[in-house]
């Protein structure tokens, strides 16, 4: 095992030394670098980084792995968090042309059996400075090799297994950044909300950092840390989740903390609810809310709002194309993943995806050029046969004076299939539960049809979340 000491916090010079991987990580890194030197590219508390220290560290980090013998192209596991020195060293594992795995601790207890079947040649545990690097005695040789170019990078990122078994699913990490060569990105203070091994977390690292931004950096991903964090780093971009703005509306944070330097907040991951929306318009008044949109299988792609008070998009981009079958989108854009990895017992298979349309699963309405996302098809629904939206329902819900917060799921009937089921976080606790069933009843029944009335509603305190901010949406979850 290797332990280096990287200089991350000190004096470095402008460039990489070392010769980088492949084309457009080449241009992309010194984009990054040009004329920024002096420039934060990092806060955590007291400390601050420039982008000086971070070539620097990024340079020392590649020598330290060819030194070790982590030849390009071979696949490497890292394990860390969105610190400067797992930045620096993720970045010198895609200069070096490796595919990299990343993963949180969390992340990778959880998925570790997935994550040794794609037999990484080495484990670099970025978690704390200085690193390490670790050869790792593979079970045999790996199904990742050769789906690249030699020095070309590539990504794995793992699906959420919501549905069955997770699958790794593989990435060239040129075709991600394509768009941030095209497209030079804003420069901005933005805190990287999704996590380390999420496509959505590692597409706003390579937007701040290709835009010359500066990463804000809260280990607490907690409501009043996250305000506390914007409030005292003039933090202007907060990319999140749909549940995390829900959350934020019901805690009342935005009242304690001075939230004015904030200008955009972006949601993606999941469907916003319209009521939602509109209450963070009223209580925000200042910021531009815009709804992204991505997947691991084909990364984020770039869009367009219609308003600041709808959640109509439209997805834009070189090379995208996109169709709606029987009310489900597809996709078909240049930066589509390589494939996925398979998992079946102690065996890996990579099944090729090529170029062919994408199925997204995504439920839309469309309006010309822009479409309005309703769910994932999993998640419908069906009572006799009949389709219900949890994201309509629960919009309802919210807009129901007693209700703070929701979620809406099916459970199985013997009857009808499936019926509706809410939990509600409500606004009053004090309210009996009695009255406070009556009055959502009332409620819905006034707005919806009559099958797409909740047929059971539990009142909790905290409606369950994902370790990515999720809010949990079936039976088993709940």
């Amino acid at each position: 095992m290797l332990t280096l000491e990287i200089p991350i916090l000190g004096p470095g010079g402008a460039a990489l030394r070392a010769p980088i991987g492949s084309c457009t990580v080449k241009s992309a890194f010194e984009t990054l670098w040009r004329d920024a030197g002096d420039c934060e590219f990092f806060v955590d508390g007291d400390i601050s980084v420039t982008y000086a220290d971070l070539a620097a560290a990024v340079d020392a980090a590649v020598l330290a792995l060819r030194d070790f013998g982590v030849a390009p192209s071979v696949p490497v596991l890292i394990k860390g968090d969105f610190s400067s020195h797992s930045i620096a060293v993720l970045l010198a594992l895609i200069a070096n042309g490796n595919i990299v795995i990343p993963h949180t601790e969390a992340s990778l207890d959880k998925l570790r059996p997935e994550v040794d079947l794609l037999c990484p040649a080495f484990l670099v545990d970025a978690g704390a400075a200085p690193f390490t690097i670790e050869r790792l005695a593979a079970a045999g040789p790996s199904c990742l090799m050769g789906l690249l170019p030699k020095g070309v990078p590539g990504l794995v990122v793992f699906s959420s297994g919501t549905t069955g078994r997770p699958k790794a699913i593989v990435h060239n990490v040129d075709l991600l950044l394509e768009k941030f060569s095209a497209r030079p990105s804003k420069r901005v203070r933005a805190i990287p909300f999704l996590l380390f091994d999420h496509m959505g977390g590692f597409n706003t690292m390579l937007s701040i950092l290709c835009g010359r931004g500066c990463i804000v950096y809260s280990r607490d991903r907690g409501i009043d840390a996250i305000c506390a964090a914007i409030s005292r780093f003039k933090v202007d971009l907060l990319p999140t989740t749909p549940t995390f703005l829900t959350m934020l509306l019901v805690s009342g944070a935005w009242k304690v903390h001075d939230l004015s330097s904030l200008k955009v907040v972006t949601y993606g991951t999941e469907v916003m609810n319209e009521a939602v929306l509109a209450r963070l318009v009223a209580v925000l008044p200042h910021v531009r809310f815009k709804q992204t949109y991505g997947l691991s299988e084909v990364g984020v792609l770039m869009t367009s709002s219609r308003g600041n008070d709808n959640t109509w998009v439209k997805l834009i981009g070189d090379g995208l194309e996109t169709k709606v079958e029987d009310g489900i989108l597809w996709i078909r854009v240049p930066s589509v993943m390589l494939g996925r990895v398979l998992f079946d017992g102690d065996s890996a298979r990579f099944e090729p995806h090529g170029d062919a349309w994408f199925c997204t699963s995504d439920m839309v309405d469309v309006d010309g050029e822009y479409f309005r996302f309703k769910g994932r098809a999993t998640d419908i629904i069906s009572v006799s046969g009949l389709k219900v939206y949890p994201s309509e329902v629960e919009n309802c819900l919210l807009e129901c004076t007693d209700v703070a917060n929701a979620v809406v799921f099916g459970k199985h009937n013997a009857l009808v299939g499936q019926v509706v089921v809410a939990q509600i976080e409500r606004s009053d606790p004090a309210l009996p539960p009695a009255e406070a069933r009556k009055r959502v009843l009332a409620h819905c029944r006034a707005r919806l049809d009559r099958f797409k009335v909740p047929q059971e509603i539990q009142f909790i305190d905290h409606i369950g979340v994902s370790d990515r901010l999720k809010k949990k949406r079936t039976a088993e979850d709940a």
